[in-house]
């Protein structure tokens, strides 16, 4: 952060047969700290931990002046001083019931007055499909944000690409790759965290080489990769784009003046 403070993330570690707590370090691989937990470390100390209070204790005896806490709205062990509903705008909530009805794990009504704040990720046009839904239960602030290509210099821009992608979404990035210009000739969305096996990559390589096309993933998915393949795959790496911080902003200057 700007203000100097020393940022921690702390995951449970989904997919990963490690369940801590322990720091994530470069050693690792995605089999043992799960792939979310491998994305974070490259941005800030990250601790994989089964036991979320556990992470937070190592966290905050390593120096964390502000921890930060994957997926962990529904977990009553810490207490927390800024809560934000990360959705997908397109998705919403879903059809607003909860598991196994719905895709929830608590009411609407119900997470959202524990929140302090709400963030909706996708294009404008999701945007609006989400408000139309939804924005009558909303009475939090609400930030609004969407994923934008990293400029790496590789050309995208009329490109056969074969695409695959293991995330929640998977559409989303086939159609981020469209939107660059590459020319998507096949692809495969496959369930989320799915373990990249030596069998399915020779099938997908295969694939591509018949139809003289490269081979893309996301970032998420490459850290899943085999060391041995990540030069056959190209990586599309996407960030979060805030349309307006100031909601965001306030919120955390709150927190560090308290």
């Amino acid at each position: 952060m700007a203000e100097g403070r020393k940022v921690h993330a702390v995951t449970r570690g989904y997919g990963g047969s490690l369940s801590g707590p322990l720091r994530v370090e470069a050693t690792h691989a995605a089999d043992q700290t799960g792939d979310e937990a491998l994305l974070l470390a490259a941005f800030m100390p990250t601790w994989v931990s089964g036991d979320r209070a556990a992470g937070a204790r190592m966290a905050a005896a390593s120096g964390a002046d502000i921890i930060l806490l994957d997926d962990g709205f529904q977990n009553g062990a810490l207490a927390y001083d800024l809560s934000i509903v990360v959705v997908d705008a397109w998705r919403g909530f879903g059809n607003g019931q909860m598991i196994p009805a719905g895709p929830l794990r608590e009411p609407v009504s119900v997470g959202l007055r524990r929140a302090d704040m709400i963030l909706s990720i996708g294009p404008e046009a999701a945007q609006k499909r989400f408000v139309k839904t939804w924005g009558s239960q909303i009475d939090l602030p609400h930030v609004v944000g969407h994923l934008q290509p990293l400029e790496t210099g590789l050309p995208l821009n009329g490109l056969p690409v074969l695409a695959f992608a293991g995330i929640g979404h998977p559409e989303k990035f086939f159609q981020t790759l469209r939107a660059m210009g590459a020319e998507v000739l096949a692809t495969h969305a496959l369930a989320d965290h799915q373990p990249l096996s030596d069998g399915l990559m020779v099938r997908l390589l295969r694939e591509a080489r018949m139809n003289g096309a490269q081979v893309v993933t996301t970032e998420k998915d490459a850290v899943r990769l085999a060391p041995g393949l990540r030069s056959e795959v190209m990586t599309v790496p996407v960030r979060l784009a805030l349309e307006d911080t100031a909601p965001l902003d306030a919120a955390l200057a709150s927190i560090i003046a308290d």
